[in-house]
């Protein structure tokens, strides 16, 4: 039987590392909400936000292959083999990313974010909530407060885990050494 079988757990971010941790918990038997400020960007014109690429090592495609979408992604990334130093003098020497034939793969962040939060929203137990931004937290009182426009949204009595730059936008001073976080390992 799965470890997280009747249990319900609230994400908080919905960028690459708040989808691949969403379908982690659904795999393990969680119910999983996963709570994201911005659209949908699947279904966006234009998605705000980073645009830069990722750059893919080997821990992260094997992170992809846990969860099935690594074929899928790096399909369409672009191998990098070194890095290029500049010196002041102006002269370019190029350090490899590790031994000969072995590359970090660029890929497309937004590419990437899309094809998790497509596979997760397949997953059984899992919820998706756009337009849901963090407003605050007690992790005490495992309680999360989120505003859906001028609508507040409180939520009680759930694992929570945050990702990315979202913990940086709520005041938690001391209660962060009472944070039920959990880490995951695929």
């Amino acid at each position: 039987m799965s470890e997280g079988v009747g249990s319900r757990v609230a994400i908080v971010g919905g960028g690459p590392v708040g989808a691949l941790n969403t379908s982690f918990f659904a795999l393990r038997g969680y119910n999983v909400d996963l709570y994201e400020a911005r659209d949908d960007i699947r279904l966006a014109k234009h998605v705000r936000g980073r645009s830069i690429n990722l750059a893919l090592s080997h821990r992260g495609r094997q992170a992809l292959a846990s969860v099935g979408l690594e074929e899928k992604v790096i399909r369409h990334g672009i191998p990098m083999h070194a890095r290029m130093i500049h010196s002041l003098s102006g002269k370019r020497k190029s350090i490899p990313y590790g031994k000969k034939g072995q590359y970090l793969l660029s890929v497309d962040r937004t590419l990437l974010n899309k094809e998790l939060l497509t596979a997760v929203e397949e997953l059984p137990r899992v919820k998706l909530h756009f337009n849901h931004k963090l407003q605050d937290s007690d992790m005490l009182n495992r309680t999360l407060i989120l505003s859906r426009g001028r609508k507040k949204v409180k939520l009680r009595s759930m694992k929570v885990n945050t990702q990315d730059k979202v913990e940086r936008g709520v005041q938690v001073s001391e209660q962060r050494q009472n944070w039920h976080v959990h880490q995951l390992r695929p």
